[in-house]
Formats: structure tokens, sequence, C-alpha cells
């Protein structure tokens, strides 16, 4: 029986195959109606689309550098309506930090490696330079390091310039630590270096004495099936004589620490916020430049995966301070605690326009007309929305950050500041003040 129903089956089949009528052919296409048109990249983007830094000139809003995880450099002149690669020709693709020295946007510092220590991460080869505003550029050294954090630059004397090296992911190297340059970056001096295994999370520099500047450091080593990242050795060390020396700072901060941002309110010096991988708490503020911290939060949502988004920012304009969740953009609000925070799926490029306070999020940040603003990177999404003061941008993909991101830095740029009293009364944000 089920011999003959088959059999009806290949029947059937064969006379509609015979039935069904012979294909057109189509006529050759003229390739020729193709000449004006160019090629453009639709991915991949789960790995190589992260946005590492972004950097923007002070008065010149048309100006912007991105850093991508895999990428290199990219920069556009006119607002983010045209994007060039410009630094193609080096044989590093993965930026770790950005600097343009304060006063001359033309002479650009790049540190190469991502310092987001991901299984996926990439590797760099040290710090280049560019003294004509990317066209050309210079290895300045530091190969080893792999991984570079974050490079400050001294507002008063720019030739001094220091270097975070967070150094190898996968294992031990001496190569790691602060590094200072009193000639620009020809020659470089190991000024911070606790051992081997210990590198530079994240630097920050005091605006209106120099000579004070702070750098976290941090034990971290991944392996193919686990990583490690936290020691009691690691910390928050503080130089108060342009680097030359430095002392650790433990009063009110823990003892066991992972992962570690420091920053420096500018309105503010004496403010110091620790935004810290610990089981004691995970934000932690000082009013005396970092001699005694207290805990202000210990909402564990600030760091989330520690080693990938403990990092933040605090505004030009206010004491204020923001950082990073895979789950939104999280602001404090006056006094430190967190009370709200910016929804936002975790496969989505957010970048609110007009906010003063951002973070990098472990992908991006744009630094514009001296104030930052967040971006939270990741893979898809396509809605927006808009509360009473603040609008969101959504990429659908990451490799699309760059031409959404120029649409959000003119409206940034367009709409200015948010007054704190109207980022209050939204619906969606709160800020910190000191």
């Amino acid at each position: 029986m089920m011999v003959v129903f088959l059999a009806c089956l290949f029947s059937a089949s064969l006379a509609q195959t015979k039935a069904s009528p012979a294909r057109k052919a189509f006529p050759a296409m003229d390739v020729t109606l193709f000449k004006n048109l160019s090629w453009r990249n639709i991915g991949p983007a789960i790995m190589v689309g992260r946005v590492t830094d972004i950097e923007g000139v002070p008065g010149n809003p048309n100006i912007v550098y991105v850093g991508s995880a895999s990428g290199g450099v990219w920069k556009t002149e006119d607002g983010g309506i045209t994007w060039q690669p410009i630094f193609d020709d080096q044989p590093i693709a993965s930026i770790g930090d950005i600097a343009l020295e304060p006063g001359n946007p033309d002479v650009i510092y790049v540190g190469t490696g991502e310092s987001n220590t991901r299984n996926s991460v990439s590797f760099g080869n040290g710090v280049y330079k560019s003294t004509d505003g990317g066209r050309t550029w210079k290895h300045c050294g530091l190969a080893d390091t792999e991984r570079i954090s974050r490079i400050v630059i001294n507002p008063r004397r720019p030739e001094m310039v220091y270097v975070g090296a967070l150094g190898h992911a996968f294992g031990p190297n001496k190569e790691r630590g602060v590094f200072m340059s009193t000639d620009g970056g020809e020659t470089w001096k190991k000024v911070l270096y606790l051992d081997d295994r210990h590198g530079v999370a994240d630097m920050d520099i005091d605006v209106e004495n120099p000579h004070i500047l702070y750098a976290a450091l941090w034990h971290f080593e991944r392996k193919p099936w686990t990583f490690r990242s936290g020691s009691e050795e690691g910390g928050i060390w503080r130089s108060v004589d342009g680097g030359r020396s430095w002392t650790k700072l433990t009063r009110g901060l823990p003892k066991l620490i992972g992962r570690i941002s420091v920053k420096v309110a500018p309105s503010n010096p004496k403010v110091v916020y620790a935004m810290t991988e610990s089981k004691e708490g995970t934000l932690f503020r000082s009013d005396d430049r970092g001699e005694n911290f207290r805990l202000v939060s210990r909402d564990v949502e600030i760091i989330s995966r520690g080693f990938y988004y403990t990092d933040m920012r605090s505004t030009q304009r206010m004491r204020t301070a923001s950082m990073p969740s895979p789950l939104g953009f999280l602001c404090p609000s006056m006094g430190g605690r967190l009370s709200s925070r910016f929804p936002a799926p975790p496969t989505s490029i957010i970048m609110p326009s007009g906010l003063t306070p951002s973070t990098r999020a472990g992908y991006g940040r744009v630094r514009m007309e001296g104030s930052l603003f967040p971006t939270i990177g990741g893979r898809a999404g396509n809605t927006s929305t808009t509360s009473a003061s603040l609008s969101f941008i959504k990429c659908m993909r990451i490799t699309d950050c760059l031409s959404i991101m120029s649409a959000a830095v003119s409206k940034i740029m367009a709409h200015g500041m948010l007054p704190v009293e109207a980022a209050r009364r939204s619906a969606s944000s709160t800020m910190i003040g000191g």
C-alpha cells in the first residue's frame, strides 16, 4: 500500500515538472549602470564594530575622531556627513584611546590596543602621534604594552604626556603601568609600576593643578576557559609631583578590588570619583582630592560585567559623574545615589543629545565642547524614543554608528547643554552635583 502511495506521488510530481513552462532567459545586464555606486560596509558587526573612543575639537564641532576596537581611527571634518579612515596605513587596527593636545588639536596621540578585555579583544603595538590632524603618523614606542587604556596630556605643558598601559591580557609582561614623556612622546619613562600582572585600567589629571594625577592599577588575566579580575595589591594611586612619584590611596576604599575607573570633577577638582568592581560597593567619592573616600552606591548594575563596564566620565560644567550599564546609561542623583537610569536594550547604540553626563560603557565616548556625552555600544535596535527633555538615537548596527553619530553630535551642538533642573524634571534622568 505504501509503495503504491509513493509511486502516485512521484508520478504527480513528474507530471507537474513536465507541465511547468521553461524559464525565461534574462538579457545580459549592463554593468556600467552601477559605475556611480560604491561599496558600503554592512558587517560583520558583532566583534569588530565596538567604538572605544570618540574625541571632538573644542570650538569646532565639525571635526570628530573615532577609534574602534578593530577598525582603526576615523575622522570627519563636516560634522559627521562624511568619514575617512586615517589610520589604515598603520600595521595595527585596534585602538585603545585617543588624545588631542589642548590648544593644538592637530597634534593627536593614539594609544593602540583595546583595553576592554573580553575574550575577543585584539592587541596594539604602542603609541602613535600625528602633528597634522591625522594625515601622517609616527610610531612613538611602547610596542609591548599591547593595550593602552588612557592617554592624558598636561594642559599647561603639552609636551608632558602620560600613557596608562594595561598590558598583555593573556599573561604577564613588564611593559605596563604609567609611562611619562617630557618631550612630546620622543622618549618615555616608566613612573608607576607594581609588577608584571597589574596594569592601568584608568587615569585622570587635575586640570586645575596638573601636577596631580590619578591612576587605577588592575590585576587582570584571561585564559581561554576563564579569567581573573582583581587583587588586594591593586587600587588607586596618586601623584602630586607631575607623575614622578606615586602614593596608594586607601582611606575608605575596598582592599580587594577589581577594575577601577577614577575621574576628577573638572569644575571642582577636589571631587574625585572611583567606580569599583568590588563586593563592598561600586561607587565612591572623595571631596579632598583622594585623601578620604566615602561609599555612595552599592548598585551592582553600575558595573555589571566588571572587567568590561567599570568606566565613567565626569562633566566639565558641573561636578557630575555618570556611568555605563549593559542595560542602559546611569546618572546618579544629587549626592551620589542612583535614583534613575535611561532604559536601553543591550543591543543598541544610544546617544542622548544635549545631556551633560557621559560614559564610554566599554564601547565609546563623545567629547565635544569640553564636555562628554555617552555612547553605549551593541548590535541591533531600530526605534527612537523621546522624553520631555531627552532624545535617543538607536543605531541599526554598530557599523552604522559613525553615520548615526553625526546626527547625534550635530543635535548636541545645536541644542547645547540641558539645565540641571530641566534634566531633573525629565522622567528618565537625574544628575549628581558637588
